[in-house]
């Protein structure tokens, strides 16, 4: 099922990526078929996807081809540069009551 067509070959005007950023495996999914804008900031483009997915597949494949090219003490160090950046950002987020919260805290 994966092939161009699935979403009827649609893409709006607006849209400002191109089909490489597109998820096409999302597309059988129920939730598969939304309209996404890329997070990495020298992208931001337009892409196809799932509705949680925040980076478009031409980012991911970029990002993933560096790190399957790192050794393993490099994937290590690489890891724990990013722990510690997520955990410098819930630090100083604290205050956001959305910040940290489970989604059991959301549906109280």
């Amino acid at each position: 099922m994966s092939n161009p067509t699935l979403w009827g070959n649609f893409r709006p005007l607006w849209m400002t990526g191109t089909a490489a950023c597109d998820w096409l495996e999302d597309a059988p999914h129920e939730n598969g078929g939304y309209y996404n804008k890329c997070m990495v900031p020298q992208c931001r483009a337009d892409f196809i996807g799932h509705k949680r997915r925040h980076v478009c597949r031409r980012c991911y494949m970029s990002a993933k081809a560096v790190y399957d090219r790192m050794t393993p003490e490099e994937r290590v160090a690489h890891d724990r540069k990013i722990r510690e950046e997520i955990e410098q950002f819930m630090r100083e987020n604290a205050h956001c009551p959305s910040v940290g919260a489970t989604k059991d805290d959301h549906d109280n």
